[in-house]
């Protein structure tokens, strides 16, 4: 177990279990495994500078370790976004939305927002709002969602579309637009 949340959910369910048989376990040791915090580092700043395939090799060699790591998910998500691998960033979406894992079903706000980026791309645009309005679902002051909605209500109105910007969800800003 190497996410944070994870290992918080077993040391209580082992106390309550080590409670219920009479045993008198009052905590747990948890060592920080921090390659998935620098893996996520060094591919963010990879996919903030356009470096998408460094970014993806990154993520993928840490995940084969930590497949459930929802950040990791969401910035490979974004990378194959940046290399235009449209329908690759919404497998992936769509794999992490039909995950079971706790954390996953926690953190799914950001797949519906990379699953409609790829979905507008993809010029599928009656899904992509779904998408962008399940993400307000989860959070209803969703400022990316909110504004991708904008954007397909003024693609369906006839306004051309514009260059796709990346975001890396670490970053605070935008990407510069791909060439």
């Amino acid at each position: 177990v190497t996410d944070p949340g994870d290992v918080l959910l077993m040391m209580i369910g082992l106390s309550a279990a080590a409670a219920k048989d009479g045993g008198n376990a009052r905590g747990a040791t948890a060592l920080p495994n921090v390659y998935g915090d620098i893996a996520l580092m060094l591919a963010s700043e990879a996919v903030e500078a356009r470096r998408y395939d460094e970014g993806i090799a990154y993520l993928d060699r840490v995940l084969k370790v930590q497949p459930k790591n929802w950040l990791l998910l969401v910035e490979k998500a974004a990378a194959l976004q940046g290399l235009a691998r449209w329908n690759d960033a919404l497998v992936l979406s769509d794999a992490a939305l039909a995950d079971d894992d706790m954390l996953m079903v926690l953190h799914r706000g950001p797949f519906h927002r990379r699953r409609g980026f790829s979905l507008i791309e993809l010029g599928r645009l009656a899904e992509a709002k779904a998408a962008y309005e399940a993400a307000l679902e989860i959070d209803p002051e969703d400022a990316n969602a909110k504004r991708e909605l904008d954007y397909i209500a003024q693609l369906k109105a006839g306004a051309p579309p514009t260059a796709p910007q990346v975001i890396s969800p670490l970053s605070p800003t935008l990407a510069p637009p791909t060439s």
